[in-house]
């Protein structure tokens, strides 16, 4: 077999990141590493044997002289299994063993912090705010003509509730009334709105809603980065606001990142179709237009009043969502902000930042200390640490 070239390798790296590798693409990558990747990563005997099968691998890879390396497309890794994920460029590579880092940290972690888990704050019409961790599973509330339940699963669910007397005014007028769920940094949660429509919450994230759809169309606020699964009901449209920007959809799946330290907000668009434009009497844009029209694997990008289009990296955008950290030519400022968002700590950079970029993914459910090799693995960054706070250097 011929040897690919490294723009080739890339490729191939990137369509193992994203699942969309072939069988033969796959077959490709595994016989030019000499090592099947689905196997060389499982459990070995003992610690030992992990720790000498790891630096095999490595120098496997630094023999090759390229820095593509090969990641598992199943991650269903034991917590102490050594880990390679792509890295693409100039980057450092993803390791999740006991290595020893290119450079030591002025001092060690004071405490290896758990990763972030199911934790949101209900908010409900009235005001009263019910901690959704702490809280039984069965019925939370009535409201609005839904019931409101939290499942064994840790999801919220709104049902329809007929024959309730809740949801109108003293003169009997039906009326609307709004519910917010809110996650904090190390939260993350799943909900289901009354109309069937899928939602989950990233960390620090909020969603604004009312707990029955009564009007002829499903309006939602958010903050933070949400991903939907819209219920499809082609008489009444689902509208996402997200400050100036609305987007709508009449039946699809699709991300929306907005967090304020994010830079511009960004909508992903997996599934289906949807219109984004801002917010204005008229419907329309800035510029007079009746807004844009995203197709399936496309990111449309808000800045100083504009849109831009652009194919994303869909796993990439949705990664969060599945349990994964995952990052494509992401600068280490980028990483941080996830890392600090997830496991509720504070980040600070000292001196230049560097400008290596990092690509590879890694299980959001492991300890940070895990987490952090693969800034670690740079040999242009070094970590100290106070309490939750940690400083890049």
């Amino acid at each position: 077999m011929m040897k690919p070239t490294r723009d080739e390798l890339n490729e191939l790296a990137r369509k193992w990141l994203s699942g969309t590798i072939t069988p033969d693409e796959k077959a490709v990558l595994d016989q030019w590493y000499d090592y099947d990747a689905d196997t060389a990563i499982q459990r070995t005997k003992n610690e030992a044997e992990e720790d000498q099968q790891a630096e095999r691998m490595l120098a496997n890879i630094h023999e090759r002289k390229t820095k593509v390396i090969p990641m598992r497309r199943k991650w269903q890794m034991p917590a102490a299994a050594a880990a390679i994920l792509i890295v693409i460029g100039a980057a450092g590579y993803f390791y999740t063993r006991q290595v020893k880092p290119a450079v030591e940290t002025a001092s060690v972690l004071p405490e290896d912090f758990a990763p972030g888990s199911n934790k949101a704050i209900l908010t409900l019409s009235g005001g009263k705010k019910i901690v959704l961790n702490d809280a039984k599973n069965g019925e939370l509330a009535n409201e609005g003509n839904a019931l409101i339940s939290k499942t064994a699963d840790g999801e919220v669910v709104y049902r329809a509730a007929p024959h309730s007397a809740q949801g109108r005014d003293a003169a009997g007028r039906e009326v609307t009334e709004y519910n917010t769920m809110t996650t904090p940094r190390g939260g993350q949660y799943h909900l289901t709105l009354a109309d069937g429509t899928g939602v989950w919450l990233n960390a620090a994230s909020s969603i604004t809603y009312p707990s029955a759809f009564k009007g002829k169309d499903r309006q939602v606020e958010i903050s933070g980065e949400v991903y939907f699964e819209v219920a499809h009901n082609a008489s009444k449209p689902f509208k996402v606001k997200n400050g100036a920007e609305v987007v709508e959809v009449l039946g699809t799946h699709f991300n929306i990142n907005a967090y304020p330290n994010e830079g511009p907000s960004r909508t992903t668009l997996l599934e289906g179709a949807v219109r984004i434009a801002y917010l204005s009497p008229s419907g329309r844009d800035a510029e007079g237009r009746e807004g844009i029209i995203l197709k399936p694997g496309q990111q449309a990008i808000r800045s100083n009043n504009k849109f831009t289009i652009k194919e994303a990296e869909t796993g990439e955008v949705v990664a969060w969502k599945n349990g994964y950290f995952q990052f494509v030519d992401a600068d280490i400022q980028t990483m941080m902000r996830q890392i600090a968002r997830w496991y509720d700590v504070d980040i600070e950079f000292e001196g230049p930042i560097t400008k290596e970029t990092f690509t590879g993914r890694i299980s959001r459910f492991r300890n940070i200390s895990q987490v952090l090799k693969i800034v670690q693995s740079s040999r242009s960054v070094q970590l100290t640490y106070q309490g939750r706070r940690i400083m890049v250097r």
